[in-house]
Parts: structure tokens; sequence; C-alpha cells
């Protein structure tokens, strides 16, 4: 245990920090593989998206980012006024292997407890249909992708590009967890998934199942592409 020295907004004062001894050793994987159905159906809650989105960006701090934040911290970055609402989401979080209470500090009366995530990846791996839930939450990105292209498809058309892009999203995460084993990271965690982007798209031009998919979806929706453009010029 070591003291060190915290600012805080009325005073500077001594506090102890520890690391939590549950977790002496922990090893984060760059990716975690998530393919239980109860584990995915936990990462499907908006609130606990945004937390581990949260702890993924991480805040400034002395012009590095720090990727540990307390409960309160939390609840200040979403603008939640009452941070003992969250504490269920993190519990949860924890509970399942996202989070891990990194270390902890000891102030006057207080524990304050810092959580990070246990990856900076949490790749999913599941068969189409297998949980509503998640190709629900794909679902919603193709429509919200499709209207800000400003195209419009029929309901039957707007289902299948919805389909299609659940086979592609999951085509994706079965390539990457191929590769998973061999993927570390040597660098900061925005560079590092930069390269984890470009590694994944150059993979899926040479897989001939995805290859297939985003052919489907570029047939579908190219002509109308073009159909704008040739109105907007």
């Amino acid at each position: 245990m070591k003291v060190i020295t915290y600012m805080t907004e009325d005073s500077t004062k001594d506090v102890q920090e520890s690391p939590n001894s549950k977790y002496p050793s922990l090893n984060l994987a760059p990716i975690q593989i998530v393919t239980d159905a109860e584990k995915i159906k936990i990462l499907m809650d908006k609130t606990r998206l945004k937390i581990l989105h949260l702890l993924r960006e991480g805040i400034p701090e002395g012009g590095k980012r720090r990727h540990e934040l307390t409960v309160r911290e939390l609840a200040e970055l979403l603008g939640i006024s009452t941070p003992q609402s969250l504490y269920h989401h993190v519990d949860l979080l924890v509970e399942h292997g996202f989070l891990y209470p990194a270390r902890e500090v000891k102030k006057k009366r207080s524990r304050i407890t810092y959580y990070a995530r246990t990856s900076p990846v949490f790749l999913i791996v599941n068969s189409v249909g297998e949980i509503p839930e998640y190709d629900e939450g794909i679902g919603q990105f193709a429509r919200m992708f499709v209207e800000s292209l400003g195209i419009e498809l029929t309901g039957e058309e707007m289902d299948r590009l919805v389909n299609l892009i659940v086979k592609y999203d999951q085509r994706e995460a079965q390539v990457l967890a191929r590769y998973a084993p061999l993927i570390t990271m040597k660098d900061e965690q925005e560079t590092w998934r930069k390269g984890l982007w470009l590694f994944t798209k150059l993979i899926m031009f040479s897989d001939d199942e995805g290859k297939e998919i985003a052919e489907e979806i570029v047939a579908l929706i190219k002509p109308k592409l073009d159909k704008k453009l040739a109105e907007l010029s």
C-alpha cells in the first residue's frame, strides 16, 4: 500500500491507495470473445453500453487518458444526478466479467473504488436469430443508416437489408475471433483500435462468405444511392 496525494475541490489531502486484492494478477486480453447468451443480453442495455464506452474512452489526466473511473465520475459524465442508480449496472458488469474493481482509495471514513474494463474490445459471436435483442439492436442501426443516406426502401427491402447486415456483422465477428489469439496490444487504446478496425476490414476482403453478403448489401442500396445522386445533380 502506498500513500499518494490527490487534489480535491477544497484542499489537498493524503489518501491511501491499494490495488484490489481479489484481482492481483488480472491478465487483460485485448479482445474478449463473448458467446454466452446471458452475457450478451447484459450488453444490450443502453446504460451499460454507455458505461463501457466511457471506460474505453477514458478521461484526460496528466497528458494521458485514465481508463479507471469511479461510479460518481461515471454518473457525472452521463449527466445522472444520483450515482446510486448506476451501482446496479456496474455490479452486473462486474458479475458477468466486463468490469473489475481496479483499485481502491481510502479517504477518511470512505473507500472509493475505481472500475475498469476487463478488455478494450468485447467481441460478440452468436448465430443470427439466437439472441433477438442483439439482432434488433443491429436492425436499429441499419434503419438509422438508411435514414442518414436519405434513400427509401420498401418494408420488404428493409427487412432484407437488416437481415444481411446482421449476417455480415456476425460473419465479421467469427472471422475476427479466429485471429483474436494472435492479437496483442502495444499501443495506446485509440491507436490500437483503429489498427484493429483496419485489420478486420482487410481480412474481410479475403473472406468469401463476407464478400458475398457485402455484395448483396451493395446490390440492394447502390441503385437507390445512384438515383439519389442523379436527383441532386
